[in-house]
């Protein structure tokens, strides 16, 4: 497995989000998830709130992001570190 910034930045890559920062790429992906419209949240950590509770995993986010991240099957350990490694380390295209 590579470094976890690298892992990121290829499967947002070969999901179709090529252009600009990491951080672009990730909210571009979201944005695409939650239909985003324009003068919605610019914040990311916004929209990942959003993303969980559309995907049914509302509260405190961390603890959302953790449920997700095992619904998905990336229930590596019960750190969610590593769930976020494993997560971002695959090589298929996002969900």
């Amino acid at each position: 497995m590579g470094h976890f910034s690298d892992n990121k930045l290829e499967r947002l890559r070969i999901s179709g989000f090529d252009e600009g920062t990491t951080n672009d790429r990730e909210f571009a992906w979201l944005k695409d998830r939650v239909g985003w419209e324009f003068g919605d949240s610019e914040s990311l950590a916004d929209l990942w709130g959003l993303f969980l509770e559309n995907a049914g995993f509302s509260g405190q986010r961390n603890d959302a992001l953790f449920g997700w991240l095992g619904s998905l099957g990336y229930d590596v350990s019960d750190d969610l570190n590593d769930r976020l490694a494993s997560f971002w380390g695959d090589p298929a295209p996002l969900p």
